[in-house]
């Protein structure tokens, strides 16, 4: 969790303070702070991924 300095941010601090890690992050109470995926989004991305991967194996893509 990245901490608030001694004032809590704005909306526009939160979008200049924002991380470009690929992470998610929310705005609570002023403080900028990470969110988890939840499971079943977890599991989305995956089954996803495996169709991803059987079409480029079918298609003979690179």
């Amino acid at each position: 969790m990245i901490q608030a300095d001694s004032a809590p941010l704005t909306f526009e601090d939160y979008f200049r303070a924002y991380p470009e890690d690929g992470g998610i992050y929310e705005l609570i109470n002023g403080e900028l702070v990470a969110v988890n995926p939840r499971d079943d989004h977890e599991e989305v991305i995956a089954f996803a991924v495996a169709e991803l991967n059987l079409e480029v194996r079918r298609q003979n893509l690179p």
